[in-house]
């Protein structure tokens, strides 16, 4: 990971399904940048996607998807990841 995960996160995690040995891992992994601050606004972009994923109005969550600008994402690509994590 680019940053160290805060309880926001792990909370948004949680609120798209992310099942206790998911939570685990992402608290115990290496971080490899310690002075990166995640980007709140993606993030939280990312977890109403996956949210409305999880519920099955895809259209809605694509909607939510494809506001989100390149510049947001640097090599993220969030149309799989956080699909993938849960």
């Amino acid at each position: 990971m680019n940053f160290h995960p805060a309880d926001e996160f792990l909370a948004q995690l949680k609120s798209v399904g992310a099942v206790a040995t998911v939570l685990a891992a992402v608290k115990t992994a290496k971080v490899s940048a310690d002075d990166v601050k995640p980007d709140k606004d993606l993030l939280q972009q990312l977890s109403n996607a996956g949210i409305l994923i999880k519920e099955k109005p895809y259209y809605e969550a694509a909607t939510e998807l494809t506001v989100i600008r390149p510049s947001q994402t640097r090599s993220l690509d969030p149309r799989n990841s956080l699909a993938e994590l849960c």
